[in-house]
């Protein structure tokens, strides 16, 4: 299996380079708690939340764009999505009014969806023309709610997937 260098957001730290394989992050132990933060590529919102979680609960962020190997073969890129949403303990959809014109982001919303990954949407604004795969998700206004989101869905909860891939 490839090792690859890829960034996600640590707790407490700029954003920083860590191994991770195409199916399992390699630094990432049973104990730690990753979210995987669907956006629109481009979207400050996305980002400013992402180091908002990470360092307020400990908890890693992986967001695409960060992502040394999305640059690579685009035959692999759904699979590789997929394979990032297995192993996440929760995952977030940033809207934003371009999130409307994003092509993954549905592809996405549905893997987690299938997956049976707890799913909200962080929306501190109305959006026009919101598709309605994104309006169906729980919707998380401000900081109380997000903060009660992660510690109710990400931080106490058991991965099994992921517990079952490292065995």
């Amino acid at each position: 299996m490839a090792i690859r260098f890829n960034k996600l957001i640590q707790p407490n730290r700029e954003i920083t380079s860590i191994l991770r394989s195409e199916s399992v992050l390699a630094s990432k132990a049973v104990e730690d708690k990753l979210v995987f933060m669907s956006h629109k590529t481009g979207d400050p919102q996305a980002e400013k939340e992402a180091k908002y979680i990470s360092n307020k609960h400990r908890v890693y962020v992986y967001m695409t764009e960060w992502d040394n190997y999305v640059e690579g073969d685009s035959y692999k890129l759904p699979e590789y999505i997929m394979n990032n949403i297995r192993i996440c303990d929760g995952f977030l959809v940033s809207v934003t009014e371009e999130i409307a014109v994003s092509m993954w982001i549905g592809y996405e919303i549905g893997g987690a969806h299938a997956m049976e990954k707890p799913r909200a949407k962080i929306m501190y604004k109305d959006v026009p023309r919101l598709p309605s795969v994104v309006g169906a998700l729980n919707s998380l206004g401000n900081r109380d709610q997000l903060d009660k989101w992660v510690i109710d869905n990400v931080q106490s909860t058991v991965n099994l997937e992921y517990l079952l891939s490292i065995i």
